[in-house]
């Protein structure tokens, strides 16, 4: 299975982001908000954003896994990004 499958159907590990026992409870509130935000991306913004954000992959890598164009990788971190930011807004200055 290619990792733009495993990331499509939800059976990648990527967004298994744990809390740990020390952090603060702002901080794993946090991160349970990003996992929910990020699991409510339309499938191929997802896929993108999780490549670039916890994968660290270039655009140019990014394109290859998902067989698209540069371009077209931009603009799907960019819509997720906008979508994030619309989701996350109580938690901007956390």
């Amino acid at each position: 299975m290619t990792i733009q499958e495993k990331l499509e159907d939800g059976s990648d590990h990527l967004l298994n982001i744990s809390e740990e026992p020390n952090d603060s409870p702002d901080r794993n509130e946090i991160i349970i908000a990003v996992k929910e935000a990020a699991e409510k991306l339309p499938q191929k913004q997802r896929t993108a954003f999780l490549l670039k954000h916890m994968q660290h992959l270039k655009i140019r890598e990014i394109s290859g896994i998902m067989g698209i164009g540069e371009g077209t990788v931009k603009k799907y971190l960019f819509r997720a990004m906008e979508k994030l930011r619309i989701e996350l807004k109580d938690y901007q200055h956390a």
